[in-house]
Parts: C-alpha cells; structure tokens; sequence
C-alpha cells in the first residue's frame, strides 16, 4: 500500500522457557524451525493428574525466574523464599 514502510523495530526481545513462569530478556537468539530457542519448551505438569499448570489456575507462577547455562546445559528455577532447582 502507498505510504506504508517496510521497516520493523524490535524494542524487546524475550524467550520464555518454561510455559506460565517469567520470560528471559535477550539481545539476540537463534530462530528454530518453531520459534525462537528454548520458548516454551518446558512445562509444569502436575504428577496427580499429568495435567500442565497454567498461570491461570496458580497466577504465584509469574513469580518463578528461569535461566539457561547453555554451556553447561543448565536450566534454573528460582521463586521467592525458596532454594534454586536445577
């Protein structure tokens, strides 16, 4: 169309790791065949039902900080009050 632009900014760029937890801000990241790398490629499942957890159904999940040690191959979870899992 007339007048339109082709010209895109990216003014935030984040991958979120683990479904319903906190998004990990990046200055750049490898684009897959489904996305960006590691963008919900994990998931809380509940053992009971093995069903996944949604922030939805437990909103404390936007609480939960995740990090990738991609050299040691290292995914982290840290909450509030509450020891690191690895």
């Amino acid at each position: 169309m007339p007048g339109e632009s082709n010209e895109w900014t990216v003014a935030g760029l984040y991958t979120y790791p683990v479904k319903s937890c906190q998004g990990v801000a990046l200055q750049s990241s490898t684009v897959t065949a489904t996305g960006l790398q590691y963008d919900r490629l994990w998931m809380l499942v509940d053992a009971r039902s093995g069903r996944f957890v949604t922030q939805r159904q437990h909103p404390r999940l936007a609480l939960i900080q995740v990090s990738i040690n991609e050299k040691h191959g290292v995914l982290e979870l840290n909450a509030p009050g509450m020891s690191a899992l690895q």
